[in-house]
């Protein structure tokens, strides 16, 4: 089960659309999250589903993602309301998985999810970028 969210989370999670790669992401890098910060969804994103697949729409980019199920729910807690600690719960849960072993990954997706600007986190933007602490 752990290898097989990690591999949904980090290779499935998410497909670019112009040219149906898969985003990889690089081990070692640093991500700017503290456990507290609670991430919201980009607001020029249009998400929708056909014949089962997620698809992803970021209209100021004019570029479009498919998201797997994985991707969709830790998505959907990027609501404002969750932090990423409750992020990593919520995914150990869903998934009966302990949070150790899906730690990494599900901060990873987090941080790609920054990086491509599909999630925002307003705090770091009041704190004018400086929040450097991994979670």
């Amino acid at each position: 089960m752990v290898r097989r969210l990690a591999q949904s989370v980090v290779d499935g999670g998410l497909s670019h659309g112009r040219n149906s790669r898969r985003h990889s992401l690089v081990k070692g890098r640093e991500i700017n999250l503290h456990a507290g910060d609670c991430l919201v969804r980009h607001p020029y994103l249009i998400q929708s589903q056909l014949k089962g697949e997620n698809y992803l729409f970021h209209s100021k980019k004019t570029v479009f993602f498919t998201l797997n199920s994985t991707a969709c729910f830790i998505l959907s807690l990027c609501d404002g309301n969750h932090s990423v600690e409750d992020i990593l719960e919520s995914v150990s849960s869903e998934c009966s998985v302990p949070v150790p072993d899906i730690f990494t990954h599900v901060v990873e997706y987090l941080g790609l999810l920054l990086e491509l600007e599909i999630v925002e986190n307003p705090l770091s933007q009041l704190k004018g970028g400086e929040s450097h602490v991994n979670v």
